[in-house]
């Protein structure tokens, strides 16, 4: 999977290549793709921030709500039920860069009183 993500911003639109075939080097048709999965992380952090399924044929989307900071894109296969690898999921893809563009930083403090 050719995986790109675009923009800036609080939207990040992802976009991916579809397999053509399986690790054993059997075609992969595209009727036989059920859906993706999309993962993003904070670049070098293992913890998922979140993750949005695309059911197939569509080979891209849209992610909001990317408040601040940079953010790192997977996406993973899954094959439909009557596929010659029936529900079979993928490694996750090489991972794509996104910036929103928007530094985070601390939260102001509360509470605040004087007397």
């Amino acid at each position: 999977v050719s995986l790109t993500a675009s923009a800036a911003g609080p939207n990040a639109t992802v976009s991916w290549t579809p397999p053509t075939a399986y690790t054993g080097g059997d075609a992969l048709p595209l009727a036989d793709i059920a859906s993706y999965t999309v993962t993003w992380t904070k670049p070098g952090s293992p913890t998922v921030v979140g993750t949005k399924v695309v059911t197939a044929p569509a080979v891209s989307t849209v992610v909001s709500g990317l408040v601040c900071g940079n953010f790192a894109f997977t996406v993973a296969v899954r094959t439909t039920s009557t596929a010659l690898e029936p529900n079979a999921v993928s490694d996750q893809s090489n991972a794509a860069a996104y910036a929103t563009g928007v530094a985070c930083k601390p939260n102001p403090p509360t509470g605040v009183t004087a007397s």
